[in-house]
C-alpha cells in the first residue's frame, strides 16, 4: 500500500504542475485472464500445500488518465484504473482425518474445512509509454483487498488482508479525430505473498506464496 500511495502522490503532483498543458482521458475496460495461486496452511506441526493452476477470471474497470503534451512527455500517459465490483473465488472444501482418539479408543470424525475468498477494491496506478503512433508499453503498481470467508473445523479464523504487486504489458491504441479510442493489450501481473496467523490459535497459519497471471484487456474511451 505504501508504494501505491507514493505513486498516487506523484501522479497528482504531475497534474498540478502542468494542468494547463494536459489532456484527460476516461474510459472503461474489460479484462479476461488466467491466474495461478500457490500457498500452504500450517496446523500446528502439519503443513498442507495447495496450488491452483489456470483459474479463469473476468472483471470490468474504469480508468482516468492525464496526457502531457509538452516536450519529451508527449508520449507518456499516467493513469488510475479501478475495479468497482468484487470478485468471488470458488469455494474449496477439504476433508481431513483427526488422528486423535475419541472416548473408547476409536478414531475421531473427519474434519471438514471450507474456504472462499472475495477480492475487492482492485486499484492500479500505471504509466503508458507510446513507442509508435499505435504501439505502447505499460507498467504499474497494484493493490487489492482480500476478504476471507472460511468455516474451519479446526476452529481457526483469519483476518482480512491486502496485497500489493505490479503489472506490465504491451498494447495497441487506435484513436480517431474526435478523441474516441480503443485499446487491446496483453498484461502480466504478480502480487506479493502474505502470511496470516489465526486469530484464535497463533500456531495455525496460512501462507500465500504467490498470485500471478496473464490477461487480455480491451478498453474504450475518449480523450478531451
Amino acid at each position: 500500500m505504501k508504494k501505491l500511495t507514493i505513486a498516487i502522490m506523484m501522479l497528482l503532483g504531475s497534474f498540478s504542475m502542468a494542468s494547463a498543458e494536459l489532456g484527460v482521458s476516461i474510459g472503461v475496460s474489460g479484462n479476461l485472464g488466467l491466474y495461478e495461486a500457490a500457498g500452504s496452511e500450517t496446523d500446528g506441526t502439519e503443513v498442507n500445500t495447495a496450488k491452483n493452476e489456470e483459474m479463469a477470471g473476468a472483471m470490468g474497470s474504469v480508468f482516468l488518465e492525464i496526457n502531457p503534451s509538452f516536450g519529451m512527455l508527449n508520449r507518456l500517459s499516467l493513469g488510475v484504473d479501478y475495479v468497482p465490483h468484487k470478485i468471488q473465488t470458488g469455494t474449496q472444501t477439504t476433508m481431513r482425518s483427526d488422528h486423535s482418539l475419541a472416548a473408547g479408543g476409536t478414531p475421531a470424525s473427519v474434519l471438514k474445512n471450507t474456504v472462499q475468498v472475495d477480492i475487492k477494491d482492485i486499484t492500479t496506478v500505471y504509466a503508458n509509454i507510446n513507442l509508435t503512433d499505435w504501439l505502447y508499453v505499460t507498467g504499474g503498481l497494484m493493490t487489492m483487498d482480500v476478504i476471507t470467508n472460511e468455516t474451519l473445523a479446526t476452529g481457526s479464523a483469519y483476518a482480512d488482508t491486502s496485497l500489493d504487486g505490479y503489472t506490465m504489458g504491451v498494447g495497441a491504441h487506435i484513436q480517431n479525430d474526435s478523441g474516441f479510442f480503443s485499446r487491446l493489450s496483453v498484461n502480466y501481473m504478480e502480487m506479493d505473498g502474505v502470511q496470516l496467523s489465526s486469530t484464535t490459535n497463533t500456531d495455525n497459519k496460512v501462507d500465500l506464496k504467490s498470485l500471478e497471471g496473464t490477461s487480455a484487456k480491451f478498453s474504450v474511451g475518449k480523450t478531451f
